[in-house]
């Protein structure tokens, strides 16, 4: 299992994928969480939805950070999804994510949030704070940074 983050300064980006990347002070703009049979999880503002889907990672585009769970843990994640698919893009929650203030709205979410709170049903990443305190650049610092300990 992976997490898979996606570049906001490359051909592909739209303006939006720009404007995140800016605004929560990195180089991506968005994250899937990516399963072992390649099957990928998340939100985007794009689809506006929780969906699950099989994406062709063109590595230009993305980068990687292996995540360290077990296949139980794997399974368990993934049954969990199933009861965040009913939500939406939340667009204020993915805009504060990189201030000290947290707003949520309960059937909203972004797609940081949503890789946080997923991953943090293993082991290995149970110490990391509520989701809506990590943009995907945060995220990404402190999984693929070298700052995580498990």
């Amino acid at each position: 299992m992976k997490l898979a983050f996606y570049k906001a300064f490359q051909n592909q980006a739209t303006w939006l994928d720009i404007f995140i990347a800016l605004v929560t002070f990195g180089r991506y703009s968005h994250v899937e969480i990516v399963f072992s049979d390649g099957m990928s999880f998340s939100i985007s503002p794009r689809e506006k939805v929780c969906r699950f889907k099989r994406i062709d990672f063109n590595p230009d585009n993305w980068d990687f950070i292996e995540l360290v769970v077990t296949k139980k843990e794997e399974d368990y994640i993934r049954a969990m999804e199933y009861k965040y698919l009913h939500c939406t893009y939340d667009y204020i929650g993915a805009m504060t994510s990189a201030t000290p203030i947290c707003l949520q709205v309960s059937s909203e979410m972004f797609c940081s949030e949503l890789a946080t709170e997923l991953i943090r049903n293993s082991l290995s990443y149970r110490r990391l704070r509520d989701g809506c305190r990590y943009s995907p650049n945060a995220l990404y610092k402190i999984l693929g940074g070298g700052r995580w300990q498990k």
